[in-house]
């Protein structure tokens, strides 16, 4: 698998520059996730997102060290720098660099995938009660699943415990998300 990003060379240096001041010890050893996008990529690492407009090709996540990628576009004299990525391998201008830290995963590309890429919990949970548990193992959605269910969950409960005092019970707040996804949904126990 391959994606590439191509994005204007001060930006992406002022972006790194922040990771390498606030957080000092992630900058000189850690991985950060770079979700290249449409139109742009996210640079995320410890709590902190920035993202970046630019050219880019393929929707997928890749896991790269902050250091590497400062050290290329902190030489680069271009107006506009730009990125290639494959598993073990970063390509910048003329150099190429091996690592096998180096990870491109996909993110969302499938032409069958109805959900975008922001995606909300909702759309997610709906998604999963529509096409079902194997449509969402084949596109790696079943941590999402899990989570925007749990989120479910205790947020009916969490209704509920505020709503009770008013004679609101548990099963018509589930009728209401029933009704809103207008979808049978058997797990909100």
């Amino acid at each position: 698998m391959e994606t590439s990003f191509k994005v204007e060379t001060k930006y992406i240096n002022t972006v790194l520059l922040e990771f390498k001041k606030l957080q000092k010890k992630f900058f000189e050893t850690g991985n950060a996730k770079i979700r290249v996008m449409p139109g742009g990529i996210e640079i995320s690492g410890q709590g902190i997102y920035k993202t970046i407009h630019g050219e880019t090709d393929g929707l997928s996540e890749v896991f790269v060290s902050l250091k590497l990628l400062y050290s290329f576009s902190s030489c680069c004299k271009l107006p506009t720098i730009s990125y290639k990525f494959r598993n073990g391998e970063l390509e910048c201008g003329s150099s190429v660099y091996s690592l096998p830290s180096i990870k491109v995963e996909t993110w969302y590309n499938s032409p069958d995938l109805d959900l975008t890429i922001n995606a909300d919990d909702f759309s997610i949970l709906r998604e999963a009660l529509l096409k079902g548990d194997e449509y969402m193992k084949k596109h790696n959605l079943e941590e999402r699943v899990k989570i925007a269910n749990t989120k479910l969950i205790k947020s009916v409960n969490d209704a509920y415990t505020s709503l009770k005092a008013f004679r609101i019970t548990k099963k018509e707040i589930e009728n209401l998300i029933i009704e809103k996804l207008n979808l049978k949904f058997n797990n909100l126990d």
